[in-house]
């Protein structure tokens, strides 16, 4: 193998590597974290590929293309298989598996040796820039993206959680505005305590509401109160948990 081969893999496993040590760390900030990220999901992976799996020659249009459609193919099928795993879907995970594969398909691809120099192949003018099986590999690629945002896009609208309630305070002069949504996906009934350095403002001890439903009140904060008042929310099947709680800081008039 010619030694400005092998200084390429090299440099494309150096590459991965920093690329994940960046993503992990955070060293850099976020501007270096993307530089280095997007190549990392979206060429880097399907070049080692590339080479490890077809090690002979091939233009510079045909490797672009083999590149980017196994890199996104990667970046789908690994989205998809951490998230059957415990632990879900991470940054830290996906750019530790991207660059693991990335890693290992640059050793490989420096460790085959080209079964002929492609120098000595007579070029086809009437060649194709892409064979039929790379077309294919590329549009299976695009499929599994296709696929991947699918599955993505149907489970954030058929999403399958525990649901949850929203709880809201907002600050007006001298009062404050508080609400609650529910989207346990079932009627909920809650109690809303709305306290000032540990004395009760104001308590509202029955709201129901159906699923989906939303309430909301105002709250008036008398002038010898504190400027923040913290609002507690109690849900009736667990009485003596706090639920949800916020802080907000009133503004008063004239000041």
């Amino acid at each position: 193998m010619r030694v400005a081969e092998w200084n390429r893999w090299t440099a494309l496993a150096a590459g991965a590597v920093i690329a994940a040590g960046v993503g992990l760390t955070g060293i850099g900030g976020t501007v270096l974290g993307v530089l280095l990220g997007v190549p990392l999901v979206l060429v880097l992976p399907g070049l080692a590929l590339t080479g490890a799996l077809w090690p002979r020659g091939r233009g510079v249009p045909e490797r672009a293309a083999l590149a980017i459609g196994l890199s996104l193919a990667l970046a789908a099928v690994s989205a998809l298989a951490l998230n059957w795993l415990p632990g879900g879907v991470t940054p830290a995970r996906s750019t530790v598996l991207l660059g693991m594969v990335t890693l290992v398909g640059a050793c490989v691809a420096a460790a085959r040796r080209p079964l002929e120099d492609p120098a000595a192949r007579p070029r086809d003018p009437w060649r194709p820039p892409i064979r039929a099986h790379q077309a294919a590999m590329l549009v299976l690629a695009l499929a599994l993206v296709g696929a991947a945002v699918t599955l993505a896009v149907r489970g954030a609208e058929q999403a399958t959680g525990p649901g949850f309630t929203q709880a809201w305070m907002l600050p007006r002069p001298n009062a404050v505005a508080v609400g609650l949504g529910n989207d346990q996906g079932a009627a909920q009934a809650y109690r809303v305590v709305l306290n000032d350095d540990g004395q009760t403002l104001q308590t509202w001890g029955d709201v129901r509401l159906a699923a989906g439903a939303h309430w909301s009140a105002t709250a008036s904060v008398p002038a010898g109160a504190g400027s923040e008042v913290t609002l507690r929310v109690y849900r009736r099947s667990d009485p003596e948990r706090v639920y949800r709680q916020l802080h907000v800081t009133v503004t008063r008039e004239g000041k």
